[in-house]
C-alpha cells in the first residue's frame, strides 16, 4: 500500500472487519444513516438493510480477502483501490480490481459507502 499508511489505518482496519463478512463486526462501523451503493444499483439506505445486503452477499462465497493497493485519504473521505480475490462456494478463487469510495463520519464509522466493481466474473462458470 502507498500513501501515509497511518493516515489510513482506519482503513486497513475497516477492511480487515469486512474480509471477516462478519455483521456484528462490520455493523460497528456503520452509521444510523448509513448508506452504500455498489455500481449502477439502486443505493441501499440504513444499517439493518446494508447488512442484510451484505449477508446475502456472503451466502453465494465462501471468503474474500482485499489486497489493498493504494488509498487516498482527504480528510474522512478516502478512495481505496484493492485487488480483492473471492472464494467462491464451489472452492475456485478470482480476483478482481475494485475501487471504493468511503466517507467517514465519526473515529470508528462510516456513513457512506460506494462500490464499483465488476462482480460477473464471480458468477461466470467460464471464470472457474
Amino acid at each position: 500500500m502507498q500513501e501515509n499508511d497511518r493516515a489510513a489505518g482506519w482503513v486497513l482496519d475497516l477492511y480487515e472487519d469486512v474480509d471477516a463478512m462478519d455483521r456484528e463486526r462490520i455493523g460497528r462501523w456503520l452509521s444510523a444513516t448509513y448508506e452504500v451503493r455498489y455500481g449502477n444499483n439502486p443505493p441501499i439506505r440504513g444499517r439493518e438493510d446494508a447488512l442484510d445486503s451484505s449477508e446475502r452477499f456472503w451466502a453465494t462465497i465462501r471468503s474474500m480477502r482485499h489486497d489493498i493497493r493504494e488509498v487516498v485519504i482527504d480528510g474522512n473521505r478516502a478512495v481505496v483501490l484493492a485487488d480483492v480475490t473471492y472464494v467462491r462456494l464451489d472452492g475456485n478463487s478470482i480476483t478482481m480490481p475494485v475501487a471504493t469510495y468511503v466517507r467517514r463520519s465519526g473515529e470508528r464509522e462510516i456513513d457512506r459507502l460506494q462500490v464499483y466493481a465488476d462482480l460477473s466474473p464471480l458468477y461466470s462458470r467460464s471464470s472457474a
